[in-house]
This record gives C-alpha cells, structure tokens and sequence, in this order.
C-alpha cells in the first residue's frame, strides 16, 4: 500500500510540475511571439506539450495497472489523483460561482498559472474524467467478478 501511495503522490507532483512548466514556458514564448510577431513558435510548442500530457497519462494508465486489484486502490487513486486534479480543473470556476453567490466581498486564491492559461485546467479534467470513470469500472467490475464467484460457489 505504501508504494501505492508514493506511486500516486508522485505522479501528482509530476502532473502539476509538468503544468507549472509548461505555464512558464508558454508565457515565455507568447512574450517573444509578441516581440518577433512570429506565433508559430506558440502553436507548435501547445501542440508538442499536449503529446506530453498524453505520453504522462499513458505511464499511469501502464504502471497503475498492478494496483487494480482492489476496491481500496481505487478509491485510493480516485482521492490521491482526483482531488488535485479536481482542484486544477475548478481552480477558476469554483472561486468565480463562490463570488457571484456571496456577493463580491469574497477573496479565493487562485494560482497565476492556473489562471493564465486554460491548457492546466483543461487537461486536469481529462485527468480527472479518466480517474472518474476508471473509478467506476474497476468498481462495477468487482461487483461483477464477486457476482460470478458466488454463482461457480453455487454450481
């Protein structure tokens, strides 16, 4: 279980640094775009991250398999993966319906760069949509798997 954890908390730490990362980078091209008058750098450059983002998401799906054995690995997962990803993904939403609820004398704090750009917030809920529902299928397959050990019990 302990490296379980650890596998889940680093990949959380990896996750975000690759998105603070790639925040940085981006400002730094779209400030020299803005000097050169020359986006292509920018376009190429979101394009080339996301094959990041992509390649990352495909190492846990990979080495996450050998903990799917158990309903406690996926709720762990969910919780570990889900709640970061989850806060990402909200960081402006949840903050913007918090202050139109309460009026504007509320004061939320939201990391620059989650809010310079939408790419963080937009793959945080990929993240998070893919820990959702392999939430659920490892749930309901459980489900499922222990439905038919009592069947071949019975026969």
């Amino acid at each position: 279980m302990k490296t379980q954890i650890i596998f889940y908390i680093g990949w959380d730490i990896l996750f975000i640094g690759q998105l603070y990362l790639f925040s940085r980078f981006d400002r730094m091209i779209l400030i020299f775009a803005k000097r050169s008058m020359e986006f292509n750098y920018t376009l190429w450059f979101q394009i080339g991250w996301m094959i990041i983002i992509g390649g990352i998401l495909t190492i846990l799906v990979y080495k996450g398999k050998q903990f799917q054995e158990r309903r406690k690995s996926a709720i762990l997962e969910l919780i570990v993966i889900g709640i970061p990803t989850a806060y990402i993904a909200t960081a402006i939403a949840i903050p913007y319906s918090l202050a139109s609820l309460a009026g504007e004398n509320i004061s939320c704090y939201v990391p620059f760069w989650l809010s310079y750009s939408t790419t963080a917030r937009l793959a945080s809920g990929i993240v998070l949509g893919y820990e959702i529902f392999i939430f659920f299928m490892r749930i309901t397959k459980k489900q499922n798997d222990d439905i038919s050990e009592i069947h071949q019990e019975e026969a």
